[in-house]
């Protein structure tokens, strides 16, 4: 799948994600993802990963690394 196929998790307890994180998300969306892939928003320079959230859907969440 693809970065764009997957949403943010806004309501994760921990992650403050911003819009401009979206923006990046569905502008390069085009690289391949899967769980566990990391990626950083181009605009604020937040880092992302794919997590398998408590619904077991899998959604971008802030990564600190």
């Amino acid at each position: 799948m693809k970065v764009s196929d997957f949403e943010i998790w806004w309501d994760d307890p921990d992650g403050n994600l911003f819009n401009c994180c979206l923006e990046h998300v569905l502008e390069y969306g085009d690289e391949d993802a899967k769980e566990n892939t990391v990626i950083e928003c181009s605009y604020c320079g937040k880092s992302m990963i794919l997590f398998r959230c408590p619904d077991n859907i899998l959604r971008w969440r802030e990564h600190n690394a």
